[in-house]
């Protein structure tokens, strides 16, 4: 695998960002690779009892938020008296649910994080008049990462030019190069074409999808002169790199050893974060540059998780996509779980960034997301270890599945409601 360079913080200032992508990648596939396999041991394992308790608050919640949703209103401003009422509503489930304490509440769905999220929602409307209320919400979780990355640092909690634009970016970037009805060679050339932009070089525009990326960049150029934070523009290069990488993912279906999919997927999501912390705070420490790319990592294996089933309709490879129905998911799923929990023991070593406070609240959110993909996707787990996991679920897994498929519904009610009111 090569030898991975000990970087000294006076080492760390002469790297260029390639450089340290090519490090820290190589870090974290060995830190991956001596990561235990074995049951992770829950904070918090959930009686019978227990679990009944939570259903009756999730049954009430359901029957309010049902109705609620069959009622949004029609004018912009009693939308968002409805929306407020609604979002509390959501604070007081989740805070019950997940044993959150009012810190760890206010870290995680904040009045202040509400009101970015309209704010938001109002930028990108007026940027993209034609943009669906589906690419925004898409947008919005990157911008959320970003939210939480200041959360990490202390910093105020707000929605700067470039959280908007480097978000906004991900929508239109990242649905052109899955989009399997554009051909490699047509991504390749946009690919170059936005790697000139990033280098500053002047680009002749094809089309007005180019147009929008371009002017988001333009808006990052100008929180961001390129003379006085060169490492910025370096990670948004390394990410774009990285998205080249993974078209590989793209080309039908691949054995684990036919492609180096562990190490695309490593690089993608270490450099995504990476860029989310440059552009939040302008330069990054050595141990701050770590953790952020181990925390991409680890935010790049949930999402592949996730989009599995999606994955592999689509024939684009990530690791769960090529072991899905052919291999239990058992001891991947462990090593996620085990990984961040080591991410997080490495951050207490980092004094700039104050993630311990919200250690608890991470580890039973994620836990929360992985039990809902067990549910999702049965079928990739051994019965043994479907069994062990619920003890730790909040839910009966059964009613967990019930429990999804009407928040699905509802959810794209409501984002179909809006898409027709705006």
């Amino acid at each position: 695998m090569g030898k991975v360079a000990i970087l000294t913080e006076k080492k760390y200032n002469n790297f260029t960002i390639e450089q340290l992508v090519n490090d820290l990648k190589l870090k974290n596939l060995l830190i991956w690779w001596k990561t235990e396999t074995n049951d992770h041991q829950m904070e918090i394992r959930y009686t019978y009892q227990e679990k009944i308790a939570k259903k009756k608050v999730m049954n009430k919640f359901l029957k309010n938020i049902t109705s609620e949703f069959k009622q949004i209103p029609d004018t912009e401003e009693k939308r968002e008296v409805w929306l407020g009422g609604t979002y509390k509503g959501i604070q007081f489930l989740i805070q019950d649910i997940l044993d959150l304490t009012e810190y760890e509440l206010d870290s995680f769905l904040s009045d202040q994080v509400f009101d970015l999220t309209k704010e938001f929602i109002i930028k990108a409307q007026n940027f993209d008049p034609t943009i669906k209320m589906a690419d925004i919400f898409q947008a919005l979780r990157n911008a959320w990462v970003m939210f939480g990355i200041q959360a990490f640092f202390d910093q105020k909690i707000e929605l700067t030019s470039s959280i908007f634009a480097y978000s906004m970016i991900y929508p239109y970037t990242d649905n052109y190069l899955d989009n399997p009805k554009f051909s490699v060679e047509k991504k390749k050339e946009f690919n170059i074409r936005l790697k000139k932009h990033l280098y500053g070089e002047d680009v002749q525009l094809k089309n007005p999808f180019e147009e929008k990326i371009f002017k988001l960049i333009e808006m990052i150029e100008d929180q961001y002169p390129r003379k006085e934070f060169p490492q910025i523009y370096e990670s948004l290069l390394a990410i774009h790199q990285a998205q080249e990488k993974s078209l590989l993912q793209h080309r039908g279906k691949r054995s684990p050893y036919e492609t180096d999919i562990l190490g695309i997927s490593f690089e993608k999501g270490g450099t995504s974060v990476l860029a989310d912390a440059y552009l939040v705070k302008g330069w990054l420490s050595k141990d701050e540059a770590e953790f952020m790319f181990g925390y991409g990592v680890f935010l790049q294996l949930i999402d592949d998780l996730q989009d599995m089933m999606e994955d592999l309709e689509n024939e684009h490879m990530t690791v769960f996509s090529q072991l899905i129905h052919k291999w239990p998911l058992d001891h991947l799923t462990n090593r996620i779980l085990h990984f961040l929990e080591d991410l997080l023991d490495t951050a207490e070593q980092c004094p700039s960034l104050k993630v311990q406070r919200m250690r608890g609240l991470l580890m039973r959110s994620f836990t929360l997301i992985i039990q809902e993909q067990i549910v999702r996707n049965n079928k990739g787990y051994s019965k043994n270890y479907i069994k062990t996991m619920e003890n730790y679920s909040v839910f009966h897994y059964s009613y967990l599945r019930k429990v999804r498929r009407k928040l699905n519904n509802n959810f794209l009610a409501v984002v179909n409601k809006l898409d027709y009111y705006s």
